[in-house]
């Protein structure tokens, strides 16, 4: 795959790449979305709307652009509403008082952090070293992952009754068998943007001769995503999803691209707007499946029953994407990929409203998987160095059988809650500088 290397200079141009005249016409262009952006309410959907119209103000610029420019991030930064308070130089708080969306803002904020980045790894023609202490560790992180992929890549279904969610039952299925009961009108597949296009081009494999499946490509970057390595990396994710599933013959008219989420909380609030729009334009909209990483599709399920609001949409099913190649994960970023969900989906659970607080609708075995991969990383730890890593050995030894009955039974103590802190972000020190060396040589 080329890699992209329009305006691939260094980091250091990117304001002026992002200012330059061409991208505001005129005074009158300023003032007409000036005078629109302040109408951006708080929810996704009136978002979206304004999204809408910044894309109509920006038709005479794309236009104007090759069709490849329009996949740009710079271009799609420009669309996003919030980058015209960026790009003119207003204020913060001006902004702010005038009606401005906050999150729009601070979203595009990290968007040019993103570009930058992405330009600055282009720049270098190589991804940054492992530290040391992944080094170190990673015969740690492999023992204590071996084998539990597959409790975060099961299949889970969830139906949501007017934002009250619930457990379905659900067996495993072969390729076929999913298939023959997905391929239908109204069924949804959310590809939410990764670090993954191995995934991707799995499910485009899969999906190639399907007829009916609307896929929703969603994702601009990330801080776990793709600006981290060499793919790409002036394309958002959306739109490089896209045209992996282009490739595998999936027709572009059952390909919905959300260019713009930087998080997973995004990707759930941006595809709402998509779904919104399908349903009041007459689409059937019955079953949601959600793919991302295998690692963390289990955790992005829960987040789209928690945190999906389509106003038109009062009922419907969140399944997972239940397949990966697991043999293909045995990097030490996957391992560190698969500890990492264990911890941030039980800290989300009890520190955070971004999944359901009913332990009772997990699976029971995500729970003991969760405590033995914890174990055996803090046993592995303290062979390395067990004063260095005094603080995650014991929280991680402190979550046990008992954590998890306190857990289930919504009567986990403050101990629990500070305990799963100190693992994940244990986890996430590690995982986050690793994300800048990720390679696999199968992309």
């Amino acid at each position: 795959m080329q890699i992209s290397r329009a305006g691939a200079n260094s980091a250091s141009s990117i304001d002026s790449k992002l200012n330059t005249s061409e991208q505001i016409k005129s005074q009158d262009q300023k003032n007409n979305f000036s005078k629109n952006i302040t109408k951006v309410g708080n929810s996704a959907v009136e978002r979206k709307i304004a999204s809408r119209q910044r894309q109509q103000q920006w038709q005479e610029f794309k236009d104007s652009k090759p069709q490849s420019g329009q996949e740009l991030k710079e271009y799609r930064y420009q669309q996003f509403p919030g980058s015209y308070v960026l790009l003119t130089g207003k204020e913060l708080h001006n902004s702010y008082n005038n009606g401005q969306h906050i999150s729009d803002i601070n979203t595009s904020k990290v968007m040019k952090k993103l570009i930058a980045e992405g330009f600055e790894l282009q720049s270098s023609g190589k991804p940054a070293a492992n530290s040391e202490e992944i080094k170190q560790l990673a015969t740690v992180f492999s023992s204590a992952a071996e084998g539990k992929l597959s409790e975060l890549t099961r299949a889970i279904a969830l139906q949501v009754d007017n934002g009250h969610v619930s457990v379905k039952t659900t067996s495993d299925m072969s390729v076929d068998d999913w298939i023959a009961e997905n391929d239908k009108p109204g069924n949804i597949l959310i590809l939410n943007g990764n670090n993954d296009e191995t995934y991707v081009s799995l499910i485009g494999e899969m999906a190639k001769n399907t007829q009916h499946i609307h896929f929703i490509t969603s994702g601009f970057g990330g801080h776990g995503t793709t600006d981290r390595h060499a793919i790409s990396t002036n394309r958002t994710e959306g739109d490089r999803f896209k045209q992996i599933l282009l490739n595998s013959g999936i027709q572009e008219n059952r390909i919905t691209v959300d260019p713009w989420s930087t998080n997973s909380g995004q990707n759930a609030s941006n595809v709402a707007a998509i779904l919104n729009d399908k349903i009041t334009a007459g689409e059937p909209c019955n079953k949601i499946i959600i793919s991302g990483t295998p690692a963390a599709v289990l955790r992005q399920t829960y987040t789209y029953a928690q945190q999906l609001d389509v106003p038109s949409l009062s009922q419907f099913e969140v399944r997972s994407f239940p397949f990966a190649k697991g043999d293909e994960y045995s990097t030490v970023a996957d391992h560190l990929a698969i500890l990492r969900e264990f911890s941030t989906t039980i800290n989300y659970l009890l520190n955070t409203h971004y999944l359901p607080s009913d332990a009772t609708q997990y699976p029971p075995t995500f729970f003991q998987s969760a405590i033995d991969s914890f174990h055996k990383t803090a046993n592995g730890l303290e062979l390395q160095s067990a004063e260095k890593y005094e603080s995650p050995i014991s929280a991680m030894r402190a979550l046990n059988n008992d954590s998890v009955t306190r857990i289930k039974e919504n009567n986990a103590s403050e101990e629990d809650k500070k305990n799963i802190k100190i693992v994940d972000d244990f986890f996430r020190s590690l995982f986050n500088p690793l994300e800048l060396s990720f390679t696999r040589t199968s992309l």
